[in-house]
């Protein structure tokens, strides 16, 4: 029987053209790391927003809830934990 994951992969490489699998270009690479720095400070200054008493409506929080998601699986493809189901224990103090 397959299990998620294996199901998830199959599904993947079906729907992901073939350069996806190549190595990125030091231009990628170089976007790529820009684009990290920018939601790193994004999300700073949209923690002390919402810290402040910010107007947060839902939509604003399903958006942060959609962000969320593609980052833990960046964030676990990265680390080497692809197969992780649960999220991670958060210390936001």
């Amino acid at each position: 029987m397959n299990n998620f994951y294996e199901i998830y992969e199959k599904f993947r490489s079906l729907s992901e053209a073939p350069e996806d699998q190549m190595p990125a270009s030091p231009d990628e690479e170089n976007m790529a790391t820009g684009q990290l720095s920018y939601i790193a400070t994004a999300a700073d200054e949209l923690r002390d927003y919402v810290d402040q008493g910010g107007d947060f409506p839902e939509w604003m929080q399903n958006k942060i809830a959609a962000i969320y998601d593609k980052i833990q699986g960046l964030h676990a493809y990265a680390i080497g934990d692809e197969g992780r189901a649960d999220e991670p224990d958060l210390d936001l103090e």
